[in-house]
């Protein structure tokens, strides 16, 4: 929710040498995480049934279902599918990784807003 913050935050990834590749890639995985943890956890599933149904530590379920709880599943699809156009145009484009993150960012603050 703090563009500013996650626009640092990329920023710093990126002067310390990370791949923007790699990047997305744990955004998606983030994300894909937060959606699998939503929709379980409405189905009922437990934190402990969810651990072990996604294959993931109980703490990374237990801090996705806190943060899970302050996005909609519309922003989180929002955020999912922005982020996969990011990763095609990483893949098949020039363009600035930095710039691109920053495309995402105002895409997806107009359409939390707009949610």
């Amino acid at each position: 929710h703090n563009q500013i913050k996650a626009l640092d935050l990329y920023q710093q990834l990126l002067v310390g040498q990370q791949p923007p590749l790699r990047i997305n890639a744990v955004l998606v995985g983030q994300f894909r995480l937060l959606i699998q943890i939503k929709v379980l956890s409405k189905r009922g599933l437990t934190q402990g049934s969810l651990a072990s149904q996604l294959n993931v530590h109980p703490y990374r379920i237990k801090l996705g279902l806190k943060t899970a709880r302050d996005f909609s599943m519309q922003a989180l699809e929002n955020a999912y599918l922005g982020l996969i156009r990011i990763e095609q145009s990483l893949k098949t484009t020039q363009r600035d990784p930095s710039l691109l993150f920053q495309l995402f960012m105002l895409q997806y603050s107009q359409q939390s807003k707009g949610a």
